[in-house]
């Protein structure tokens, strides 16, 4: 049995109609934005959003402020995964310098 012509183009689209997913909605401005407020200068924003995944970079001071910086981001991100990469930097003093 032969199958129609109608039945090829009908399974053509069917196809691509389930392969495309929308892009995770573009919130890097927001969180930028909103990290930049709360007094984050030295971190970063990417975003994939062909992956749902929001991108943070750069460093801070300590583990508070890595998770506050985290936290502001998942609450902008829109169910999007957030990737917190952020590094903790300490400044040292002299007198926290070992001695040799």
């Amino acid at each position: 049995m032969r199958p129609s012509r109608l039945c090829i183009p009908i399974l053509a689209l069917a196809t691509w109609g389930c392969s495309s997913t929308p892009k995770s909605p573009d919130v890097t401005a927001a969180v930028r934005q909103s990290l930049s407020g709360a007094g984050f200068k030295d971190v970063s924003v990417s975003q994939d959003r062909d992956k749902g995944v929001v991108k943070l970079s750069g460093h801070v001071a300590d583990d508070n402020s890595r998770q506050r910086a985290g936290a502001i981001a998942t609450s902008l991100a829109q169910g999007q995964v957030v990737a917190n990469e952020i590094a903790l930097v300490t400044r040292r003093t002299p007198s926290t310098l070992p001695t040799i």
